[in-house]
């Protein structure tokens, strides 16, 4: 509420407080996979304060704490698809400030990793809504890095790869507007990589 508010440093204070709780449960007992779980998403959500507060190598520093945790728990159990998607948040996450901080090719790593992820979490229920919007963000997030690289012909291939998943999302539910805006997004990246590689 308080993150929602505009309220970034009280809720900082929120979660970490939150987190210190969860830390403790984990030392408790560390098998307790729903603890590490927990004490994931403490680190992600102080991240993200520290991120809007533009504390990017804090931010870098709490996303890496999750993304250990994450792949910890998706090692465990390769087949639990909310650990999955866990982890390709984590490597998002981990992708958005490296990208920030201008660290492009780590970035396309860690987007790549996340790609990869959501593939396979999409090929197992292509009719999961949440998991090819998931999909198409991977494909944009490569394509931006791609683009900024100067590899214009990948980011073209990337950009249309969200753009097809886009189209079809939003033809099932015209209505949705997150939707629609996120066709929008691809429709302009397409649009503005096209004229760039026929020059």
């Amino acid at each position: 509420i308080q993150e929602a508010q505009g309220d970034r440093q009280a809720a900082l204070t929120s979660y970490r407080d939150s987190l210190a709780i969860r830390k403790r449960l984990a030392a408790t007992d560390p098998t307790n996979t729903q603890r590490q779980r927990d004490l994931s998403v403490s680190f992600d959500n102080i991240g993200s304060i520290q991120e809007a507060q533009g504390e990017l190598q804090a931010a870098l520093t709490s996303y890496r704490d999750s993304l250990a945790i994450a792949q910890k728990l998706a090692a465990i159990e390769p087949t639990n698809t909310q650990w999955q998607r866990d982890l390709s948040v984590s490597f998002n996450n981990v992708g958005d400030i490296q990208e920030t901080q201008g660290e492009l090719q780590a970035a396309l790593i860690s987007y790549r990793d996340s790609l990869a992820i959501n593939q396979r979490l999409a090929a197992i229920d292509p009719t999961n809504t949440q998991r090819q919007r998931d999909l198409s963000v991977s494909f944009n997030n490569v394509g931006d890095i791609q683009e900024a690289q100067g590899d214009r012909q990948a980011a073209l291939t990337s950009y249309r790869d969200s753009l097809a998943i886009r189209k079809r999302l939003a033809a099932t539910d015209p209505t949705n507007k997150q939707w629609q805006r996120d066709l929008s997004i691809s429709q302009q990246n397409v649009a503005k990589t096209l004229p760039q590689i026929n020059q």
